[in-house]
This record gives structure tokens, sequence and C-alpha cells, in this order.
């Protein structure tokens, strides 16, 4: 991983540039040297995860959750492969003292560092983004063989809501779960869209304490009028009209249970679109995760060490993708605290352990938003407003560890190991 002082490194016609070239081309050469055993266990492991048949109920759920795992499946794997090289790459030379080596040579630190970094992220980019792509496109269950219905989908909620008693009177619902009794009904409207649409619409039977009737209520869009079947308590349809109209209706029979209806989940969809969009959208956020993964590796070997680099990386890197997970669970903590009325019950040592997380991963990019799996496989828009903002953290987060990683070099007195 080492290369002697002079060569590309030195001469009048060298500049930064050159000389990060240099040691990229020089990271690049020895990736993974000395790690391939480790890598292969990695793959596997992570591959038969990736395989697993999903335990769910219907066809469409077990595909999504197929390609869920194979995207997260590849990500994780570049982003682990960077990590380690990234830490290999300079943990090698600080435990040999090749660092010294260095200082005979015009190379500065931080050109030591973004070399090392760069070298890294071309060769994982190189592994993984063909992954990526044979996933997307070659593989029997890709995103574009699948587009019809991973496509990204232009989504509406409905624009007003309108519930009518058994009496006749109208309320406008504004937000929430509805329950409708039996007689009343409810109108769903949504702005015009092209043809052909698709409604989703999750709805269940409410729990009474004295048992439930079945549900017994009448959909009406446009040309389709749907009934739940005998026995049917939960579901949630998903119904596709060649020519919609704006206007969706629903009326609960006299011997129905009362009806919930999840309105922040019913959704007016678009015919698909192009899958291209999601393809480009995954490919830059392994891209971002593999550039994160190789500062957090290359930066963190020069300040503590190789094996401390490994586990210091993969701990951050964990954190940063249950970054949503800790500040969701932070804010129902603190609202379980303020309401008394809350039926969630937290004592003050979960509460401070709850904002201990907070406090941390604030602080961390979110990986789970960097990758949109989740996103592509709900078929949603592949880009949005806050990615840059999104890509933008996990750079800034690269080069503060970087930067530390520059500092503490820069520090080091000539002559130690």
């Amino acid at each position: 991983m080492s290369a002697p002082p002079g060569g590309p490194l030195s001469g009048p016609l060298s500049g930064p540039l050159a000389r990060i070239a240099a040691v990229a081309r020089a990271t690049l050469r020895d990736l993974f040297a000395g790690r391939v055993l480790l890598l292969a266990l990695l793959l596997a492991a992570s591959w038969w995860w990736a395989s697993r048949a999903p335990q769910v109920a219907s066809d469409a759920e077990a595909a999504a959750l197929r390609l869920e795992r194979r995207l997260t499946w590849i990500a994780v794997v570049a982003g682990a492969a960077a990590l380690l090289a990234g830490a290999h790459a300079l943990g090698e030379e600080r435990r040999i003292g090749q660092l010294e080596a260095w200082r005979a040579t015009p190379l500065r630190s931080g050109e030591l560092l973004i070399g090392r970094t760069v070298g890294v992220v071309a060769g994982v980019a190189c592994g993984a983004l063909p992954l990526l792509l044979w996933q997307l496109v070659v593989a029997p269950d890709s995103l574009r063989a699948q587009a019809e219905r991973f496509a990204p989908r232009e989504s509406q909620a409905p624009l007003r809501v309108v519930r009518q008693l058994a009496d006749g009177s109208r309320i406008e619902w504004r937000r929430g779960a509805l329950l409708l009794d039996p007689g009343e009904s409810v109108q769903l409207e949504f702005a015009a869209r092209a043809a052909p649409a698709e409604l989703l619409l999750p709805w269940s039977v409410a729990s009474r304490a004295g048992g439930s009737a079945p549900a017994d209520f009448t959909l009406r869009w446009g040309a389709v009028t749907r009934r739940p079947v005998a026995g049917e308590t939960v579901a949630t349809w998903s119904m596709a009209i060649a020519e919609p109209t704006p206007e969706v209706e629903i009326v609960v029979a006299q011997s129905s249970g009362v009806l919930r209806l999840e309105l922040d989940e019913v959704r007016w969809r678009g015919p698909p679109g192009s899958w291209l969009p999601s393809g480009a959208r995954l490919a830059a956020g392994v891209v971002v995760e593999v550039v994160l993964a190789a500062a957090l590796g290359v930066g963190l070997a020069a300040l503590v060490g190789e094996g401390l680099a490994v586990a210091g990386g993969a701990l951050l890197l964990l954190l940063a993708h249950l970054r949503g997970l800790f500040l969701a669970v932070a804010t129902v903590v603190d609202e379980a605290h303020t309401h008394a009325h809350s039926h969630v019950t937290v004592d003050e040592g979960s509460r401070a352990l709850a904002h201990l997380f907070e406090r941390l991963v604030v602080l961390l990019p979110d990986l789970a938003r960097v990758r949109a799996v989740e996103r592509v496989v709900a078929a949603e828009p592949a880009w949005r407003a806050d990615d840059g903002a999104c890509f933008a953290a996990a750079a800034a987060f690269a080069a503060g560890v970087l930067l530390l990683a520059r500092l503490q070099l820069a520090r080091r007195p000539k002559g130690a190991a």
C-alpha cells in the first residue's frame, strides 16, 4: 500500500491534483489486500439474508420485500467494503510507520487522506454499480422487469373528505382515522388525474366491547363497485380504473359493523412512469454511502488505527441507518411525557436515554434517506427536493472526519510511530 518517495509525487510539474491521483492509483491497485476472505464471508452472509423467502401474505408484498432486500444488500455490502478498504489503506501505513516516509515527499497529509479515499471509492464503486445495474436491469426480478409495480407513480391524498351522518347532515373531515357508523357514508374527492388510475384504501372493522358485526359497505368509483367478501374484517384494497372520476363514495349498510378508514394512508395513484429516475436515484445513494464509508475508514484509521476504525465506523454507519428510528422514538417519548393522558408510560431514565441517543444521532447523516430504497419499493417519486441537503449532510460528515484526521497527522511529531 506504500510507495517510495519521489516518482509522481515530486518534480516541478507536480501539483496537489497530480499527487492525489498518484495516491488514488496506488490505493486502487492494492485494494482489499489481505481482506479477500473477510469480504467473501460478508458477501455470502448478506446474500443469504437477501435471498430468504419472505413470510408475507401476498405476492405483491413478497416482490416488494425481495426487491428491498436485494437493493439494501448492495448498499450495505458496498458501504462495508469501503469501510474495510479505507481502514486498511491507511491503517497499515500507520502501523508500520510508513506515514513518516511520506513526509520526505511534497505530499501533504490532506492530499494523502483524499487520495486514499478517492482510490477506495473508485474501486468499490466499480464493483457495486455493476451489481446494482444487474438488479435494476438484468435479474429476472429486476426493477425494469417489475416496472408496472415499482416504477414511480404520481400519488395524491384526498383533497376533501365529507362525512354524511345517518340524519343527512354533512361534516368535513380534516385528518386522522375516520369511524363510520351503520347508515353513514363518506365522499373522498381528488384532483382530476390522467387515466388510468389506482386507488389504495386501507380499512378495517372497529372493535367494540360487545363484539363487532362483519363489514358490509359499498364503494363506488366511476364504473367500479366493490364490497367486502364474507368474513373480511381488515384489508388494503388496490383498485384500478380506466376512466376515473374525481370522487369516491363509500356507503355503510345498516347491518355493518363500525368501519374504520385510515385516511392518512388513502392514495390516488396515476399510471406508472419510467423506472430510470429510480435507478439513477439508487445509484447516487450507493455512491454517496460509499464515499461516507470510505472517509470513515480512512479518517478513523489515521486517528485510532485499523481495528478500532472498522469497529467504530461500523457502529457509526449502523447508527446513521437507524437515525430516523431514534429520532421518532425520542419524539414519542416526549409526547408521552408531556401528555398525561397518553397510553404510553415513560420513566425519567428511559426519557434521558432516549434524549441521549437523539443528541448522538442528530449529528449523523440519515443513511436510510441517502439510500431511498423504501421510496423506490413504494413506487414513490424517485427524487425529492431535500435530496440535495441529504447528500450534502453525508458529504459534510465525511469531510469533517477527514479534516480531524488531517489535523491529527499534522500534529504528529517527526519520528512518531
